[in-house]
């Protein structure tokens, strides 16, 4: 990894220790709340993000092997990790196209079929953000809450999934370029959303995800003397994943933050209280993202380099086998 990759994800460190400790010292009673933070609580925290790696390991896992690649456990949660540190030092899921070229480079999967892949992830994700957070305002205690609106989107998003899963086949005729890469995205996608069990798989898993970002919201707003909701943590889980999902800014930075502690004002513990508990889910989270990405970067660049010139050995090896038989037939003939 060149050095410079250090330089975004150091950058927006150092920026949220910092815009923390400028909060902090305007409101210095919170001092003694972040000073009251335990080892086992940090430690709480990184075991629900690892968890949370390791299903997003698993999604690739089942995905790829759909299309016949086998890849180890060090693979895919080395690819999940990958992905969140790309999405961290690039906007717009910059670990997604990482996650392919890989995939591409190591195994041959067509990009059309990564692509595939990728679609049913996003669209299996809407159906469960619609689904959870129609149950998190089900078991909502607080009538008050105006959340019409939010139903709406939710439904819309369960509506968009139901629809793309139910797109009749196209038969495109044309052999132009442009058509013939559709036909191909349209007959991927068609392969993967008629296998009933590995959509279902996917789903749960997603439905786990949200849950342990669920669990992660609750114990840091726990840090902080709240204690929320089940439908606060479901709610704010659900918008969580769906900011990382889109990453318009690198891993999400400030769009998740406001997005909590807007939920959090909403749900009336303060927008303050939101920002202090995302930060605190971001600190644990960055410092896990950028050391394993940073570890599985290297590991598969090495094996990368070393694949290679093991290749680049095995194709000189017949060519010098045949210039020290034309040397001996030579000296034969001398």
């Amino acid at each position: 990894m060149k050095r410079h990759n250090w330089v975004i994800p150091a950058t927006m460190m150092l920026f949220l220790i910092g815009f923390s400790i400028f909060l902090a010292l305007r409101n210095k009673q919170d001092i003694s709340i972040i000073k009251s933070i335990s080892i086992p609580v940090l430690l709480l925290l990184l075991a629900l993000i690892i968890i949370n790696a390791v299903l997003s390991g698993l999604k690739i896992s089942i995905l790829t092997k759909k299309f016949g690649i086998n890849l180890k456990p060090a693979e895919w949660f080395g690819l999940a990790c990958i992905n969140s540190w790309g999405n961290y030092i690039t906007p717009f899921r910059g670990g997604m196209v990482i996650k392919g070229v890989y995939l591409k480079k190591s195994y041959g999967l067509e990009y059309s079929k990564f692509i595939t892949i990728e679609g049913i992830t996003f669209i299996a994700s809407f159906l469960v953000v619609g689904m959870m957070g129609i149950i998190g305002i089900l078991i909502s205690k607080s009538p008050s809450l105006k959340l019409g609106g939010i139903i709406i989107f939710l439904v819309g998003l369960m509506a968009i999934s139901l629809i793309s899963m139910n797109i009749p086949r196209i038969n495109l005729k044309s052999n132009k370029k442009f058509f013939l890469r559709l036909r191909a995205l349209l007959d991927n996608w068609h392969y993967l959303k008629k296998d009933f069990s590995l959509i279902t798989k996917i789903v749960i898993i997603d439905m786990i995800i949200i849950i342990s970002v669920a669990l992660r919201m609750f114990v840091a707003f726990s840090v902080l003397n709240i204690k929320p909701t089940i439908s606060f943590c479901i709610i704010g889980a659900i918008f969580n994943h769906l900011s990382f999902l889109i990453n318009l800014t690198p891993a999400s930075l400030g769009i998740k933050e406001g997005t909590i502690s807007f939920l959090s004002k909403f749900w009336g513990y303060g927008a303050r209280t939101g920002l202090y508990a995302s930060i605190i889910d971001r600190i644990v989270l960055m410092t896990w993202v950028a050391t394993s990405g940073i570890f599985f970067s290297s590991k598969f660049l090495r094996n990368y380099h070393k694949n290679k010139l093991s290749l680049n050995h095995i194709s000189k090896k017949p060519k010098q086998d045949n210039l020290d038989s034309d040397k001996k037939q030579q000296e034969h003939q001398e």
